[in-house]
């Protein structure tokens, strides 16, 4: 990824059930909706914003176009995803031991 010279460029890092996450030149990720799945993105994007809690992450720009909602783009979060990461909290009882 060359971001000097190619201006904004976007790595695909996830795919999850509702959405695709991409990792940005900046300290961002974007999160595109998948096909059908722009409402379940917007609930979930919607939700987080109403959440106040330094360990919770924020969307910082919600993507919409004249279709309507596409994705959201949020702080990067490099340590996983939270389903690898809550998985892994179970079986330690220990946030330290996942990262």
């Amino acid at each position: 990824m060359q971001c000097a010279q190619s201006g904004v460029a976007w790595r695909h890092v996830a795919k999850g059930g509702y959405g695709a996450v991409k990792k940005g030149c900046l300290p961002v990720a974007m999160k595109m909706a998948l096909a059908g799945q722009q409402d379940v993105l917007m609930h979930e994007a919607k939700a987080m914003m109403r959440m106040n809690h330094p360990h919770i992450l924020r969307p910082l720009v919600l993507l919409e176009d004249e279709e309507g909602p596409q994705g959201m783009v949020m702080e990067w979060f490099g340590k996983g995803d939270l389903h690898t990461i809550s998985r892994c909290v179970q079986a330690h009882s220990r946030w330290p031991l996942c990262h």
